[in-house]
């Protein structure tokens, strides 16, 4: 019969197998509620480390950086940064509708005055977010 406290590690007790990009076994990770035990292809152990491994990322709500990139604009990338961060940004967080967004995002691109913006670019980025 086992013991109520054997029962709670083994509950806890989780394994990942790992795979390389190809989709060949890389080995396995036991998780057993204190500690994570790595180990290889050939149950060869690796190491050891407290917690879950790999850690969990952090997430992080601030984006505050943003905003002060839109505020004092960028000299190179804004074409990219409007692409990849800001209209996003924009839409997603912040809410705001499409026209907002292409205002928002033609004043932030002609604070550095040089160069051409097209509206139906701004169009087609706030569309596709």
């Amino acid at each position: 019969m086992k013991k109520k406290e054997d029962e709670h590690i083994e509950s806890k007790r989780r394994k990942i197998i790992l795979h390389y990009p190809d989709d060949t076994p890389a080995g396995y990770i036991e998780y057993n509620g204190d500690s994570s035990k790595v180990y290889d292809e050939n149950d060869n152990f690796l190491f050891e480390v407290n917690g879950i491994f790999p850690p969990k990322p952090k997430s992080s709500s601030d984006f505050s950086w943003i905003d002060k990139v839109l505020e004092k604009g960028i000299q190179d990338g804004r074409k990219r940064f409007i692409l990849y961060v800001a209209s996003r940004y924009l839409v997603n967080i912040k809410g705001l509708g499409d026209e907002e967004a292409i205002q928002a995002l033609k004043e932030f691109y002609y604070k550095v005055p040089t160069g051409k913006i097209y509206d139906s670019w701004l169009k087609s980025v706030v569309n596709g977010v």
